[in-house]
């Protein structure tokens, strides 16, 4: 958030308020075959991660984003995952420099 120029303060008055909120749903692949014996499809974990910025005034809101993705199953590399995501979101934030 630093290169965005975002800077998080211990108190005093904010730039931006930040929202987020997680979610986690299964979902089955319906193009996959059903298993013998087990009669449904493949299904697997995915988690929601909705991100939102406001002015700390008017709540108008500055910018939003969402990304999905397949939760890990190994915990060690959940923290990867997550941070990825968060990248994700942050790089369609509407002020940073085209390359």
């Amino acid at each position: 958030m630093a290169a965005l120029g975002l800077s998080k303060q211990a108190s005093g008055p904010s730039d931006v308020v930040v929202t987020y909120a997680s979610l986690r749903r299964t979902d089955v692949d319906l193009n996959s075959k059903p298993t013998v014996g087990h009669g449904g499809r493949k299904q697997y974990d995915v988690g929601t991660l909705v991100l939102l910025l406001r002015e700390p005034e008017t709540r108008k809101e500055l910018f939003r984003a969402r990304v999905d993705k397949p939760i890990e199953a190994e915990p060690a590399k959940m923290q990867a995952v997550i941070d990825s995501a968060i990248a994700e979101m942050f790089a369609k934030y509407p002020t940073r420099l085209r390359k």
